[in-house]
């Protein structure tokens, strides 16, 4: 069986915990997706498009990649899809927040990783994306949400096979060795 071609995800949302009275991400819904396979161009999905989305995702060639996908994202489009699909996906997810927790047993921003092994910050803050696509400024939550698929694949090929990665430590920074 051939590998996995690396394939990175983010999604914004149309609102925030606080404006859906603190409701799980599942409450959250869908603004848009970016899903950039790794030597592609970045593909979007609005919530219209969430079937699309979901062919997409379940291509079996496919590893999916990105960061708090397993706890955030998938839960963000759970009631788009039919029952099982998440944990379908599950097996194929790597979250590299999910796995650099495995090392420090801390969960890391994305933002700050980027800072640290790319010397790049964030497009965006991304309490902002939901505000800012609500006010029609659709295309900076594109580029903002491309960016943090770009940064997540980014760091997966850090680590692979076997990498450094750097994560903020107390008032410093450490740098951690990655099998993944």
């Amino acid at each position: 069986m051939p590998p996995l071609k690396p394939a990175a995800f983010d999604l914004e949302t149309l609102f925030l915990p606080e404006e859906t009275e603190g409701t799980p991400p599942a409450c959250q819904r869908l603004a848009v997706a970016c899903l950039l396979i790794d030597g592609e161009q970045p593909v979007f999905f609005e919530e219209k498009d969430s079937f699309e989305l979901l062919k997409q995702l379940a291509r079996k060639d496919l590893l999916l990649i990105g960061h708090n996908i397993l706890k955030f994202d998938y839960e963000v489009l759970r009631p788009y899809w039919p029952a099982g699909v998440v944990e379908e996906l599950a097996p194929r997810t790597f979250d590299t927040m999910l796995e650099l927790a495995r090392y420090t047993r801390k969960w890391h921003k994305l933002g700050d990783l980027a800072q640290l092994n790319f010397g790049e910050k964030k497009l965006e803050n991304s309490r902002e994306a939901p505000s800012l696509w609500r006010n029609g400024e659709r295309e900076r939550v594109k580029a903002y949400c491309a960016h943090d698929t770009l940064l997540a694949l980014r760091l997966y090929k850090l680590g692979t096979p076997y990498g450094k990665i750097r994560v903020p430590h107390g008032s410093g920074v450490r740098e951690i060795l990655v099998s993944w």
